[in-house]
């Protein structure tokens, strides 16, 4: 059985910035696979902000995404043993991994 999640976004912390992740829990393990930068989504509350900050977002997202596109093919040409050791990425063991949440109030489907 596998389960895979592409684009997962990260959101930013105090000191990190956002990063967009692509999971995978599959007999091995989990891989948690950095693709690459990413924007999160602003909470701003007048129309001006909210312009200025969608011209923002648009800017960053059309800059990071050929990052994220080549680390996508990258797993899609099997590479994805080589990438979890990668910096931002991470492998957790199948007896490592004891259970996996998916609050619903965070999904996007």
């Amino acid at each position: 059985m596998s389960i895979t999640i592409f684009r997962c976004l990260k959101k930013p912390g105090f000191i990190d910035r956002a990063r967009m992740y692509f999971l995978e829990l599959n007999d091995n393990g989990l891989y948690m696979i950095a693709l690459g930068k990413a924007t999160a989504v602003t909470n701003v509350r007048s129309s001006l902000q909210q312009v200025i900050a969608a011209e923002a977002i648009n800017y960053f997202q059309d800059k990071y995404e050929p990052e994220i596109v080549a680390n996508e093919k990258r797993i899609a040409e099997g590479q994805l043993e080589t990438m979890k050791s990668e910096k931002h990425c991470c492998f957790l063991t199948k007896s490592q991994v004891k259970k996996i949440l998916f609050p619903k109030k965070q999904m996007l489907l």
